[in-house]
């Protein structure tokens, strides 16, 4: 009796082993194909125009009171220069 249950439970580890093994490989080629198509996407996205010209797909609203009309530049920032 002892020994049937120790070469079912043998033959069982050895089926898990192999059925997990062959679905982690299906996995693994599914995950890398995907990274393929994403990065060829992106690749695809971000190609600059052939003519050199720069499109902005995005500009920001100006915050608050402050325009891009009047505005004269940053704030100072002192500072001291370390040797």
């Amino acid at each position: 009796m002892l020994g049937k249950l120790i070469i079912f439970g043998i033959i069982a580890l050895l089926i898990m082993r192999i059925w997990s093994q062959s679905t982690m490989g299906r996995l693994y080629k599914q995950v890398k194909q995907q990274q393929r198509d994403n990065s060829k996407n992106q690749q695809r996205q971000t190609a600059r125009p052939n003519d050199g010209n720069v499109n902005v797909d995005y500009a920001p609203k100006s915050r608050g009171t402050k325009s891009t009309t009047n505005f004269k530049g940053g704030d100072y920032v002192d500072y001291e220069e370390v040797d």
